[in-house]
Formats: C-alpha cells, structure tokens, sequence
C-alpha cells in the first residue's frame, strides 16, 4: 500500500510513534423515510483503491439516522457525506482499513453557513524556514446573526508532513508543531465572515455552530491516496456550555469546506444488516 506524504519524525526522539495512513473518502447520501440508507454514491470512485471501495459498501448499508422531519411529516432526503478511513500496518506487507469517522451535511447551500470573506492563515513565522511542517487544524467557531465570529477553538491538530527518521518523533517538537499551527489558524479564522442560513429550521436561531479544517500542507494530496499522519489529542473547548455540539468526529472533514453543526444528520446506529 503506497503512502503519500513524507515521513513523520523529528531530531531527538525520545519515544516511538505509530504512524497511520489516513484517506478522506466524499460522496452523497439518500435517506428514506423510516431513516435507512436507500442508496449512495462515492466522488469519483475510480480514483479509489478497491479495497476501499469494497469496504464501504459493506460499511454505508448498515447506517440508520433520526427520520428528516418536514412540517410534522417524514422525508426522504440527500446529504453530502464524508467519511475518514484509517489504514494500519498488521505485519511486513498487511494493513487493515477501517472507518473511522463520518460526517454527513445538508446539500442545500440556503440551510447553512457560507463563507463571505475568508483570508487564509500565513504559515506559522516562527518555524525554522528550512524545517517545512505540514498539519491540519480542526476548528470549531460560534457565529452569529451578522455573521461575525464570536468564539472559535482549535479541537484538534493533526500533523501530516515532518522531516526526518520515520520511526521515531519527538513529543515537544510535535506540540510546538500542533501549537503554532493552531494559534496561526485561529488568529485568521477570528476575521473571516459568513452569510448565515437563509431558509430551514436554523434560520432563526441567534448563532450557529460550524466546524472547519485549516490546512497546512507543503505538498499536494490527490484524491484517493494514502496520507502518513499522527492524529493530535482532542481538546474540549472552554467556552462551549453545550458539550453536546463538540460530540461527533472531529477530523472526517475536507480542509477548507464548512460543516454547519445545528443541520448535521443525526446518526442512531449502523444496524446489523449488510
């Protein structure tokens, strides 16, 4: 199984870190009425390994959400769907993949968030220059009426290219790492705007939840490859009452795209039949 991306290490490790392979893996979703799947189509399948594609549609199937409700009445619907896949070494040439995250949204772009102005976050200043460090910055940010941000965190800091050993990385380089990266992404993130949904049950509300990933990366990643990351620890968010809204998976998101949290489907299980 080829991985793209650099090795992930550093000078001066003191301790072995188990390097995963990573895929984000897009597509659409259609609920019936009772909340079963009744079908699903995956973003250019072809660019897809085989062992994925096999695997999904196995693992899609088996999802059961809270019925869609419209004025009272059950629905069938269509969402956008992503699901993160993790691949790990089992022996000399065997890896076992495996689904480790989803997250499903409303193709209707009048129901959620949308960016209006967004400048993109300078790479980190303090990074030696000749040490290029790649990651990905999972942020949650409240909104409000006029669209102006008013708390955002950084969740969770994932680092996907670093130079050096491939076995082996140090745990103060990588905090550093996953610290300049998250104080860069949420000074810029505290400046964008957005226009807030237009139609829907969360258009009334006072402020809206959204989670978007920032993006660090020295190199592009096609869709469909392997990526070698080091999944960074998920923090609670200190302004947050309502716990309830940072539940779900953090990191099964394209860098870059909003995820309007008040209009996720909402997943009951994955039933026993495939």
């Amino acid at each position: 199984m080829l991985l793209a991306g650099a090795p992930l290490a550093a000078a001066q490790a003191s301790k072995p870190v188990q390097i995963n392979a990573s895929m984000l893996v897009t597509g659409k979703i259609t609920i019936s009425k009772k909340g079963l799947v009744a079908g699903y189509q995956l973003d250019h399948p072809d660019k897809l390994p085989k062992v994925v594609v096999s695997l999904l549609s196995r693992y899609i199937p088996r999802f059961r959400f809270k019925p869609v409700m419209c004025h009272g009445k059950a629905v069938a619907g269509m969402a956008s769907m992503t699901l993160r896949l993790l691949a790990k070494q089992t022996g000399k040439n065997h890896y076992s993949v495996s689904v480790t995250g989803y997250q499903f949204g409303s193709e209707n772009p009048a129901f959620s968030l949308q960016y209006r102005h967004r400048s993109p976050p300078n790479y980190p200043a303090n990074e030696d220059s000749r040490v290029l460090v790649g990651g990905t910055v999972y942020l949650l940010l409240q909104v409000n009426r006029e669209g102006r941000v008013m708390h955002v965190y950084a969740q969770q800091v994932n680092l996907t290219e670093t130079p050096g050993d491939p076995h082996f990385i140090s745990p103060s380089l990588m905090q550093r790492w996953r610290r300049d990266f998250a104080h860069a992404a949420v000074h810029a993130a505290g400046k964008w705007t957005f226009k807030i949904p237009k139609k829907g049950p969360a258009a009334s509300l006072p402020y809206w939840y959204a989670r978007i990933p920032v993006e660090f990366s020295i190199r592009h990643h096609g869709y469909g490859q392997w990526v070698s990351y080091v999944p960074g620890p998920r923090k609670p968010v200190p302004w947050l009452n309502n716990k309830q809204i940072a539940r779900g998976s953090v990191d099964a998101q394209v860098p870059g795209t909003v995820h309007t949290l008040n209009q996720q489907l909402q997943l009951v299980a994955q039933t026993t039949k495939s």
